[in-house]
């Protein structure tokens, strides 16, 4: 699947912990989101669960819980199969299941 990712979101992806929170909050969470609508590609919709997944880590469980937990949860009900395998990885990095429960 990463061969399928643009050089630009790998690029993204390891720059996320260097990023500050607010450059996430500001920048990257509404690019990721955009690109996580329903009517998105899946390939689209697997570049949001990766930054959302990349982001949690390095924001505040307050920020993950209100901002997007509940569109990184929604992803979990996505009807492809290829997005849905991106929930583990993004539950492991962000612990999203225990901020939402």
């Amino acid at each position: 699947m990463l061969q399928e990712f643009g050089p630009w979101l790998l690029l993204l992806l390891d720059m996320l912990p260097s990023l500050p929170s607010k450059q996430l909050l500001d920048v990257v969470l509404p690019l990721a989101q955009s690109k996580g609508q329903v009517n998105e590609s899946v390939l689209s919709r697997v570049s949001c669960c990766r930054l959302l997944g990349g982001m949690a880590p390095h924001l505040s469980s307050s920020d993950v819980s209100t901002r997007f937990a509940s569109q990184l949860l929604a992803a979990c009900q996505d009807t492809d199969y290829q997005v849905k395998q991106q929930q583990p990885q993004a539950k492991h990095q962000g612990s999203l299941l225990q901020l939402a429960v």
